[in-house]
């Protein structure tokens, strides 16, 4: 099965492609396509046209969309976990639970853009500004990219999407070649949700035709979770934008004489190993 990509509010073909696997069965279970360097200038002017459409709606427009993506995905739970587990080999209950903290996360992002506001400022602080009121209005950023890992291919994707939808921003995701299905379907998902088309764009693409990106002043913030190693050269790279780096954690966990012992050790082991520690906040080391 050959995947197309979200670019501009409709699913295209790309020049370049890629193959994704069953990491557990190693099963072929789909070609990708992958932006090249002209696909993804496309995807940026369409972004850049969407900006300007999400900053114009009220905010009850933005809430009433997001609301339908967290339906949309509601409706197609199964069809999701299933997914997840196919191309992370990721246990189906973590499956499952991944789904519904999908949908959590499109609902709070709702309620956040119904009350996301700015602050009165009293200016009464001196005598020249006695009986005057300032006040800030947040304004948004305009053209998001983000780039996400394989671990958790809808909870990730969401908690970039979510709130650049929910402030205001057009956004475009690059998924982990080896986890790009989730977030295409996710794509099928948001273009139900009677937001600007081009607000959101799926667009899988080869790192090496990432200085596209960072070159273009249409862009305005980078989200990144993903190594250290790939952070830090992204923010060396970016000059005035914006980015936001999610990076490898640390995790301790400190067990001292007040502890239940064998309570600890059943909570420590879970967290260590569950989906072979292939978490953000994976138990790495004990201190007792």
């Amino acid at each position: 099965m050959r995947k197309k990509i979200l670019i501009g509010g409709d699913w295209q073909e790309a020049s370049e492609s890629f193959i994704v696997k069953a990491p557990f069965t190693g099963e072929l279970l789909a070609e990708v396509c992958s932006a090249d360097i002209n696909e993804m200038s496309l995807s940026i002017a369409c972004a850049s046209e969407a900006s300007e459409k999400m900053r114009s709606l009220s905010r009850f427009q933005i809430a009433k969309g997001l609301r339908k993506i967290a339906v949309g995905i509601e409706k197609r739970k199964i069809e999701f976990a299933e997914t997840i587990v196919d191309e992370t080999a990721k246990p189906i209950n973590i499956a499952r639970g991944e789904v519904e903290r999908g949908i959590s996360t499109f609902n709070l992002a709702a309620s956040e853009a119904e009350r996301f506001c700015g602050e009165v400022v009293p200016l009464d602080i001196q005598a020249v500004g006695k009986g005057k009121t300032g006040w800030t209005k947040r304004i948004p950023r305009g053209v998001v990219y983000g780039i996400t890992p394989f671990n958790f291919p809808l909870n990730l994707v969401s908690h970039k999407v979510a709130p650049a939808l929910a402030s205001g921003n057009s956004i475009i995701i690059k998924p982990s070649e080896k986890t790009p299905l989730t977030s295409l379907l996710l794509g099928e998902v948001f273009l139900e949700s009677g937001l600007p088309r081009n607000a959101l764009q799926i667009v899988p693409m080869n790192l090496n035709h990432l200085d596209t990106v960072l070159r273009d002043e249409r862009i305005k913030m980078i989200s990144f979770t993903g190594s250290d190693k790939i952070g830090w050269m992204l923010k060396e790279k970016v000059g005035k934008k914006v980015i936001t780096l999610e990076l490898g954690g640390n995790a301790p966990v400190i067990v001292d004489e007040s502890a239940d012992i064998k309570k600890s050790i059943d909570r420590i082991i879970i967290g260590a190993f569950v989906y072979s520690g292939q978490v953000c906040i994976s138990v790495q080391r004990v201190l007792i």
